[in-house]
């Protein structure tokens, strides 16, 4: 049996440019319990997998999976889990950068909870217009989809139990897999606990045309969330959507303003992706 409490997973895949600011801040964690770093990488092309390895700080407790022919994130997490023994895992990205207490606060949260989720901060690794582009979220609440608390897959983790009776991420979901298995949990009747000290400094895509196919992907799979909702007997967020089209149109003036431009774009794509998604099933 593994003496391993604890693996934090890190899915990869051509991050070689922040990933070490990830390690950097994973290296600095201060907790008793046992723990470990797996980075699986997604067939980068880059030298992430070799920042991975070279990591001073943790070089006794990191490793590097290979999961070149994973199709989605959801796949490369699971790569991930498999390749640990620990009784938790908790998940972050290796564009971001984790809070000073986030191991310490997840991992004595799972020492009495199955399901944990922790909080986004966006200032710290965004330009305030950037920062703002999707709105702003009130720190020290918990992350929810509707009336239900999100496991998020950037910062958020689980016990091996839970993930086996849960099956982990659905790879067939078409994006936001954190969320949809958020929802089974919900219909299983458990909870996620909120860890308000497992913060991540989160980092937005700067580049408008990764906004924007960003933007249409999360409006489609939020139209796919709701259904799941339906199907699980869970109550589906209200629908705004007649909102956003109004803020659309009385924003459009302002959007040739730098600070106003990425905010209004994202509105956009998540409409039209949303629209578009619905077309496909009517």
């Amino acid at each position: 049996m593994s003496d391993i409490e604890l693996s934090v997973i890190i899915p990869c895949k051509n991050e070689g440019a922040t990933l070490a600011d990830q390690l950097d801040s994973l290296a600095r964690q201060d907790w008793d319990g046992a723990w470990e770093v797996i980075v699986v990488d997604n067939g980068s092309t880059d030298d992430s997998a070799a920042v991975a390895f070279n990591h001073a700080g943790l070089r006794n407790r990191i490793r590097v999976v290979h999961a070149e022919h994973a199709k989605c994130v959801a796949a490369v997490r699971r790569c991930g889990v498999e390749a640990s023994a620990a009784r938790s895992v908790v998940f972050c990205d290796g564009d971001d950068i984790v809070g000073v207490e986030w191991v310490r606060s997840f991992g004595i949260a799972l020492r009495e909870h199955e399901c944990v989720t922790g909080q986004t901060e966006v200032d710290r690794l965004n330009e305030p217009g950037l920062a703002a582009s999707r709105g702003r979220k009130q720190l020290g609440v918990a992350p929810r989809f509707g009336p239900h608390t999100i496991l998020s897959g950037c910062t958020g983790g689980m016990t091996r139990a839970a993930w086996n009776r849960f099956d982990g991420f659905d790879e067939s979901f078409e994006g936001l897999e954190d969320i949809e298995l958020s929802l089974r949990i919900a219909a299983a009747g458990e909870r996620v606990e909120f860890v308000p000290a497992a913060v991540v400094h989160y980092r937005y895509r700067s580049e408008a045309r990764a906004l924007w196919k960003q933007g249409r992907f999360y409006g489609a799979s939020q139209v796919a969330l709701s259904r799941r909702c339906r199907a699980l007997g869970l109550q589906p967020p209200r629908s705004h959507a007649w909102k956003s089209w109004l803020r659309l149109f009385v924003l459009a003036p302002m959007a040739w303003h730098p600070s106003r431009r990425l905010a209004w774009l994202w509105l956009l794509a998540c409409r039209l992706g949303a629209l578009r998604a619905a077309a496909k099933r009517s």
